[in-house]
């Protein structure tokens, strides 16, 4: 698994990616990964291609995408609106004739700078979240189990030696 883990890593840099969540357990005969990456959304597919090159045994995939044109499009009017309510702050208080009136403006535009800052922090997440798509993952030792056959006579001489180590 830990090798795995880190060919996982490999595969999410090479393509401009990163991880950005993981988690490693276990000893080394039960051990298992869990890691989120995030990958240029261009290079999807690839990297789909890649990890699933690295199982033996693929449990499941499921994808899923998000449509964020509503978010984005209602953010950049916020911006839009908020930087033409700074630019007449900012007028108003180049001609405040007292201090109170001045600070009156400053108050105001300070929460709407801040509203600004909250905008374009908002736009820049919804650039990263359609840049780059999501991979959650896990991965986990493959334990094979061999049954043998014993006869009855092997079962009881078993038996008899567990009986005598006292366990």
């Amino acid at each position: 698994v830990s090798d795995t883990f880190a060919q996982v890593s490999q595969i999410a840099t090479s393509v401009g990616g990163f991880v950005t969540d993981s988690t490693f357990a276990g000893a080394s005969d039960r051990s298992n990964a869990y890691l989120t990456l995030r990958v240029p959304q261009e290079r999807f597919g690839d990297v789909i291609t890649q990890l699933r090159g690295l199982a033996v045994d693929v449990r499941s995939i499921s994808t899923s995408a998000s449509d964020v044109t509503d978010q984005y499009t209602d953010v950049e009017a916020t911006l839009t609106n908020l930087r033409a309510v700074e630019a007449q702050l900012l007028e108003l208080l180049q001609r405040a004739d007292d201090v109170p009136a001045a600070l009156a403006v400053q108050n105001q535009l300070s929460q709407v700078q801040l509203d600004l800052e909250q905008a374009r922090g908002r736009l820049q997440y919804l650039d990263n979240r359609v840049a780059f798509a999501t991979i959650s993952m896990s991965v986990q030792m493959l334990v094979s189990v061999h049954m043998c056959r014993i006869s009855q006579e092997q079962m009881n001489i078993w038996i008899q030696n567990l009986i005598r180590l006292d366990c």
